[in-house]
């Protein structure tokens, strides 16, 4: 299978070959040439009711192997109803949120398609300008797999016609594709399509919007929810009282410190605030960009982002009401996943601790074992004053984030999005200066980014989280190690020095000629007994050079002093 299945969603007691399907001989080749060894519990489940001509409603996660689930009984169709008259059109469609998943959904079609690729045909739109896409679809594949953004595009422009072909529609990630803001997407394609059709919408959650849409477009659907158990993702809740100015502070310590990593969301209330918050990532190297329900449907940023396996949800800003805050934090935790959902609550906003308040009031409390309740979202301890180290960058960072640079940096994406607008591509082309004119815009008051703000000195992390100091143990060169070893006393001039009585009384009062000499060379002054002139004596260095002593013999015999 392309991608990885969790073992726990197999069905170790039968082999996908003695699974009784009723598929054309040339899937199952195919499934077996993909080393397809046990059908997986939604493939078990769903298959034969697809073939039954079922609409389905599968809440399954990522890895669940949901994506052979409607693949097989898609193609299954195709090669049943084929004939050597059967005109070319598209007979079935696949929404899928994003471009990444339209490549990857393509691909895993594309191995089950191995041995009937001559029969079927399949056609991606991903990564193409629409011109291209254009052309491609003037070829009627069987198949057509998009995202809803893209295809309302053709639609509009008539370059695709659905109404009188399409026998099978399937919604992968469907609540994924509601939670994007595709909903007038979706509306205007199912307007497109025929009134009698066969529905598949496979989703990791059963969402409230989903809900509403399988009521008006499914008819008598089998809804088939997996029991994982406790596979099941988790979501933890906490929130953080913070001084609203300390906000900035407390975010970068959660990033750089790494108390948060992974794939991360923040929420704000804003526009303004999301590129803010932008800019203010960006100047110590954290990528991130800004997502909002104001740009056009056929944006990348703003419609192909991916969010699955989201770890961390933060609510830079309280949402202002329980709905938003269950929408925000039910993008983590998906699928089976663990997640969690982090809020700061301005202590100084009366309006953001009454927003808390109502939200625990709605939120189930969790009893520990202590019998102790602990309400939802759950106070986070966190001592403001192990990060104040931080508090001189974020503030000089937080001065660099200016308005100018705010609005410059909205406006710079807006005109992105106008050189990238298929839409304007015409006008573009008969009003070439506005083109110029954009291309060549300076844009002002952008921040200067700081190289060096990208990592933490180590002087400034917080005690509490260094990491220990490794002990150094001394290597010991050489021989055996004595535990009570003495110090070296033969270079030691204080043990060393030894005094003739006997010659000092003899010349006391006569002063000694060399005594006189400032700098006679090193004729008649004691011979050093340190530890570096034995080691020259033992390998012949320096002055106990045997050329070295000849020649300074030489000048002697010829009389040189020096």
């Amino acid at each position: 299978m392309s991608g990885a299945v969790n073992p726990s969603v197999l069905d170790g007691e039968v082999p996908f070959s003695a699974c009784d399907f009723g598929l054309d001989k040339r899937l199952s080749k195919a499934c077996a040439k993909m080393q397809f060894v046990h059908a997986t519990l939604v493939q078990k489940h769903c298959i034969p009711l697809a073939l039954q001509g079922k609409d389905l409603l599968v809440r399954a996660r990522t890895g669940s192997g949901k994506t052979a689930a409607f693949c097989l009984p898609v193609l299954q169709k195709l090669l049943a109803a084929h004939t050597p008259t059967t005109k070319k059109s598209i007979k079935a469609l696949i929404l899928v949120p994003t471009k990444e998943l339209v490549d990857q959904t393509k691909a895993h079609l594309w191995e089950l398609m191995y041995y009937c690729r001559d029969i079927v045909s399949v056609l991606g739109l991903s990564g193409q300008t629409v011109n291209a896409q254009q052309a491609l679809l003037r070829d009627l594949p069987d198949i057509l797999i998009t995202t809803p953004s893209r295809l309302v595009i053709h639609l509009e422009a008539g370059n695709v016609d659905l109404k009188h072909s399409v026998h099978t529609v399937v919604m992968d990630e469907a609540d994924m594709i509601l939670s994007f803001g595709y909903g007038d997407d979706v509306k205007k394609i199912f307007n497109a399509l025929p009134k009698i059709c066969q529905h598949f919408f496979m989703s990791a959650t059963l969402s409230p919007e989903l809900d509403a849409l399988k009521k008006a477009l499914l008819h008598n659907p089998a809804v088939v929810k997996l029991e994982e158990g406790s596979t099941d993702g988790k979501l933890t809740q906490y929130y953080l009282p913070v001084a609203k100015t300390d906000k900035d502070l407390l975010l970068y310590a959660l990033i750089k410190l790494g108390i948060v990593h992974g794939k991360i969301i923040f929420f704000v209330n804003s526009t303004p605030a999301a590129y803010r918050l932008k800019l203010f990532f960006e100047q110590f190297l954290i990528p991130a960009a800004p997502a909002n329900s104001n740009r056009d449907q056929g944006f990348g940023v703003a419609r192909g982002v991916d969010f699955r396996g989201v770890s961390f949800v933060v609510n830079v800003e309280f949402p202002k009401s329980v709905k938003s805050y269950t929408h925000r934090i039910g993008r983590t935790a998906r699928g089976g996943a663990n997640g969690t959902a982090i809020s700061l609550v301005a202590t100084n906003d009366a309006a953001e601790t009454k927003s808390l308040a109502r939200v625990q009031s709605k939120q189930a409390p969790i009893v520990l074992e202590s019998n102790d309740v602990l309400s939802q979202p759950a106070p986070l301890a966190f001592d403001m004053k192990d990060i104040d180290c931080f508090r001189y960058r974020v503030e000089d960072v937080r001065r660099a984030v200016t308005g100018i640079a705010v609005r410059e940096a909205q406006l710079n994406d807006v005109k992105k999005e106008m050189l990238n607008s298929d839409k304007l591509r015409a006008h573009f082309e008969d009003h070439p200066r506005e083109l110029n004119l954009l291309q060549h815009d300076k844009q002002v008051g952008k921040a200067r980014i700081q190289p060096h703000l990208a990592t933490i000195p180590s002087y400034l992390v917080p005690t509490a989280l260094q990491a220990p100091a490794p002990t150094k143990k001394r290597k010991h060169h050489g021989g055996t190690y004595k535990k009570n070893h003495k110090r070296r006393t033969d270079n030691d001039p204080l043990h060393t020095f030894t005094h003739d009585e006997g010659k000092a009384k003899k010349s006391k009062g006569l002063p000694d000629p060399d005594e006189d000499r400032i700098h006679d060379g090193n004729g008649g002054i004691g011979v050093s007994t340190s530890g570096r002139q034995k080691w020259k004596a033992a390998r012949k260095k320096g002055h106990f050079n045997p050329k070295t002593i000849a020649k300074r013999e030489r000048k002697a015999r010829l009389g040189a002093k020096h």
